[in-house]
């Protein structure tokens, strides 16, 4: 997925549509069918990598375990949702509205991580604008063709290239000896 389709993926919600009947085990609902089964149920855009790896991750496993539900498993294929070891009727009885939730918080905690992300390279991207200014601005004072001055506000002026990293030149520092 290319990364404009990624970022407008993620703008989209994720939501589980329906159930996908055709893709259920020919022998479900018939006398001898299974017990339990893997239902497909369609999403409503394709899921991101981030995003599979965390509907598909150790920690919405233990969500939905503490739910009550700790034989199910969930995989993503296109745009399914693989739910294994499972009914019909319990994802009726309350299994469609936890996963819901899962992949909610899923999908917002990848939205979280992404911001933070994001504000973190915004901030160090105005740190370096502001080191670069400063460092413009004790450059344009540097004046090639001016003679060396002996000033007695220069420790004023000094102050202002506390933090350009160098240490004092010779002249600097011959001029602070012989005061």
């Amino acid at each position: 997925m290319s990364a404009s389709a990624s970022a407008s993926a993620a703008m989209s919600p994720l939501r589980l549509t329906e159930v996908l009947v055709g893709g259920l085990p020919p022998d479900v609902g018939v006398p001898g069918g299974p017990d339990r089964y893997t239902v497909p149920i369609v999403l409503s855009r394709r899921v991101t990598g981030a995003e599979k790896s965390r509907i598909e991750g150790h920690a919405v496993r233990e969500e939905l375990g503490a739910a009550g539900y700790r034989d199910i498993r969930l995989a993503v294929a296109d745009r399914r949702l693989m739910v294994t070891e499972t009914t019909l009727r319990e994802l009726a009885a309350g299994l469609g509205y936890h996963l819901t939730r899962v992949i909610d918080d899923a999908v917002q905690q990848i939205h979280d991580e992404d911001d933070a992300r994001d504000r973190r390279a915004r901030d160090a991207q105005t740190r370096e604008a502001n080191r670069l200014q400063s460092l413009t601005s004790q450059a344009a004072l540097i004046d090639f063709q001016a003679a060396p001055r002996v000033n007695p506000a220069a420790e004023d002026e000094g102050e202002r290239w506390d933090d350009d990293g160098g240490t004092p030149g010779r002249a600097e520092k011959a001029s602070l000896d012989t005061s």
